[in-house]
């Protein structure tokens, strides 16, 4: 699942966090079980289901949305992705990122969709919604996840860094979750991590039985 932070829903909504321009929740006095729950309870009230089978992992990502110029153009890991999972006991488990759901206007111009038949590839990002990946790998970007459907993008069509022209193009299999630069979020439209944390996200999703 992927939505908006402010799309968030408040029932059991945690202290919210500055971020660039919006918030995040700020979980930090959560245990937890609340964490594992309020999280479970976005991934639902945005279209997804959660899967309580031992160690199957389920993945959220929650947005602030960033204008693509941001960084000089590389993007900025303003985003959170979130693991939960509950073991073999039903135990809990959450795990938190610092990421990246949106692309960087390094690529602008270079990778996209033509939405609106002028000629020119636009960039996109993941809409709101529910999603399946599956682990996979990529010659180029080594280990990633990939969707195991095609997806449809929300297009930034007057190339301007932001999402709100209402328009909307295939992005094929093509919306990755993979590792990103240090200070650059390698992103032209996937959601990324900082290599450090992405290591942490590869080794929790694989330190016990299958991830599903």
């Amino acid at each position: 699942a992927n939505p908006s932070a402010s799309e968030e829903n408040s029932a059991t909504a945690p202290r919210t966090t500055s971020s660039s321009k919006g918030v995040l929740p700020n979980t930090s006095e959560m245990t937890t079980d609340q964490k594992f729950d309020y999280y479970a309870n976005v991934i639902e009230q945005n279209g997804g289901r959660i899967n309580n089978k031992p160690d199957k992992r389920n993945l959220l990502a929650l947005r602030v949305e960033t204008d693509a110029d941001i960084n000089g153009g590389k993007g900025a890991y303003d985003d959170r992705m979130v693991m939960l999972w509950q073991d073999e006991n039903g135990t809990k488990h959450v795990r938190e990122y610092k990421a990246n759901t949106e692309p960087s206007a390094q690529y602008r111009n270079r990778y996209g969709e033509d939405a609106d038949g002028d000629g020119k590839k636009d960039q996109g990002r993941l809409m709101a919604g529910s999603y399946e990946y599956q682990i996979g790998h990529s010659s180029t970007l080594g280990k990633v996840m990939r969707p195991t459907e095609s997806t449809i993008a929300e297009r930034d069509t007057n190339h301007d860094g932001l999402f709100n022209d209402n328009a909307f193009a295939s992005a094929g299999k093509s919306m990755l979750i993979h590792s990103g630069g240090t200070s650059n979020t390698g992103s032209a439209g996937c959601q990324t991590m900082s290599p450090g944390e992405y290591d942490r996200f590869w080794s929790d999703l694989n330190a016990s039985g299958g991830p599903g």
